[in-house]
Formats: structure tokens, sequence, C-alpha cells
């Protein structure tokens, strides 16, 4: 009987180290490690001029996590001074579909938003155009694109994007630069 269970013991750890992630999933997030670290971010949403208007500063943590897996990241999004929302975002890579994840919460409405995309030349864009978990405002669904440009000095940018005519047209939502703190 110890013989079988041995035997299963060792069949069973053979099976996971054979169909187990392997290390080159953590690589692939190698492309994402200029968003690891503590930034201020300068918040800006659209002016009636099709510019933005003057950013708001909050702070952003981003960090690896979960044996190093997914790196994710939060904080607040003052939308006004009223409505300030905490979001948290976690960045994830799938190996097996070739595809980046994003998945993004708020502390407000309990929403959880899915993205998923790749890099095109040295942007990764990311929508949720087709994961089904679109905001639905007035009985339209409102899908979102996330365009994240690494820049110079540590810096990167987010412009989000919204469309509410069945992605015929994006709209600028919100730009966020994330600016390394240096403590």
């Amino acid at each position: 009987m110890k013989l079988q269970l041995y035997l299963i013991l060792i069949m069973f750890l053979t099976f996971s180290y054979s169909f187990g992630q392997k290390s080159p999933y953590k690589k692939n997030l190698e492309p994402l490690k200029f968003i690891e670290g503590t930034f201020t971010n300068k918040i800006s949403f659209p002016d009636d001029n099709k510019g933005w208007r003057k950013p708001i500063e909050t702070r952003f943590i981003f960090k690896k996590i979960m044996k190093d897996m997914y790196i994710e990241g939060g904080g607040h999004i003052p939308f006004d001074s009223k409505f300030s929302p905490i979001f948290r975002m976690t960045f994830d890579y799938d190996e097996q579909n070739d595809i980046y994840r994003l998945v993004v919460l708020d502390d407000r409405y309990g929403f959880m938003d899915i993205y998923y995309g790749n890099w095109k030349e040295n942007q990764l864009i990311l929508s949720n155009e087709t994961t089904g978990t679109q905001v639905v405002n007035e009985g339209n669904r409102v899908y979102g694109k996330l365009i994240i440009t690494p820049l110079s000095k540590g810096r990167f940018e987010i412009i989000a994007k919204i469309s509410q005519d069945k992605k015929t047209s994006w709209q600028n939502y919100m730009k966020m630069e994330f600016v390394p703190r240096t403590k």
C-alpha cells in the first residue's frame, strides 16, 4: 500500500511539473517591468477643446505578486473633489494564448472590468471589446481601450478611450502619466 501511495505521489509530482507553468511564463512580464514601483500619477480628463485639463496628482504603487506571476497596482483616481474611488489593477500574461490581460477593480461600485491585448510597436493596447465586462450606460455598452506607453526616465502613461457607438469611434476619457517617486 505504501509503495502504491509513493508511486501515485511521484506520478502526481511528475505530471504537475510537466504540465505546470514554466519559468518563461514569468519572463513574459519583463516587457511590463517599467510599471513596477511607486509613482506620482498625474491624471487628466478631456477639456472642451479636445485637449486635456490640468492634471490632478495622486500616488500609485505597482509590484509583483503571487510568486512574480502578476503585477498589481493601485491608487485613488479623483474624478472630482467628491468622487475619488480606489482602483486596483492586476496585469497578467497568458503564454498559451499569447495575450496580456488586465483586471481593473474599484471600491465604489464593485465593478470588475477585464481587458485583453498585446503590444503594437512600443505600446501595450488593451480593450474590453470581447470580454463582456463593459459598463452599460442608458442601455448602451461602453467599451474601453487602454493604451500603455513607456516614456523616458522611468515614466509611462495610460490613455483611456471609450466608445459608446458600438466601437465605431473612440473618445479620450482619461490620461494618466506615471512619474517615479524618489521617496
